[in-house]
This record gives structure tokens, sequence and C-alpha cells, in this order.
């Protein structure tokens, strides 16, 4: 399987001692792994709208994206984009992010994108009833001709 060519490799490698594979994660666990990483990273090649973009965006969690556009669309405050077919490159990155110190401007960041998040949700709820209304008005005015 493909997680097991993965695991396979980092060991062949002998980075085994810096990965910790932890098999399948239950959904309840997922936002505090989130909220106690330094980064989410997500190297993808190809992406639909990524749910792991708009989850680590909603706890305020830096996200390290592969450059593609629909990353750049998901437009997170706390995103860096690297290129995936760079592999120093994003070797780099990641040795960067991992000695980030804890900064009080990093709490700033994250109560912004936290209220940026929340901003943007309000406005979708908003529209979303405004929506749902207009076309209930419109359901009932036709049913009365």
């Amino acid at each position: 399987t493909f997680p097991q060519s993965v695991v396979d490799h980092v060991r062949a490698v002998g980075a085994d001692d810096v990965f910790r594979f932890l098999g399948m994660v239950p959904r309840e666990d997922i936002a505090r792994l989130m909220q106690a990483a330094i980064a989410v990273i997500n190297p993808s090649l190809f992406e639909g709208w990524s749910t792991v973009v708009e989850e680590a965006k909603s706890l305020g969690v830096r996200l390290l994206l592969s450059d593609l556009r629909v990353h750049r669309e998901q437009a997170p405050a706390l995103g860096t984009f690297f290129d995936p077919h760079d592999v120093a490159g994003l070797a780099e990155l990641l040795a960067s992010v991992s000695v980030l110190p804890v900064h009080p401007l990093d709490q700033l960041h994250h109560d912004r994108s936290r209220r940026l998040n929340e901003a943007a949700r309000a406005t979708y709820a908003h529209t979303f009833v405004a929506v749902c209304e207009a076309t209930l008005a419109a359901f009932r005015q036709g049913r009365r001709r």
C-alpha cells in the first residue's frame, strides 16, 4: 500500500528517527494535532479545494503549501508557498520553519487569521441565508399565481 511504501522509504533512507507515523488518526484528534503543530504541510502536485487548508485557516495555523493556483485562491494569511518539484527548496523551508521561535507576533497572526476566517464564515452564512430567503419568497410568490 502507499502508506506502507512511505514508511519503508523513510526507513530505507535512515530518516525514521525524525518521522512519527501515526497511522489513521481519529477525526476528533486532527484539530488538536494541527493546533500543536509548528505548521501544517500540504505538498500536493494537484489539488481540489483543500479541506486541510480550510481547517488550518480556521485554527490560525501556519501552512506550507505547494504553489498551486487553488492553494493561492484559498489565500491563507499564514501560508507559505513552495515549488513542489524543488526538493532542496522544500527541505530549506522545513528547516527554517522548524527553528522558528514562538513569538508574540505568531499569536497576533494566529488571532488575525482566526478573525478573518470567522468574518468569512459569517459573510458566507449571511449570503446563504439571503439566497434561501429569496428562493423561498420566489417559491411562495409562484404558488400564489
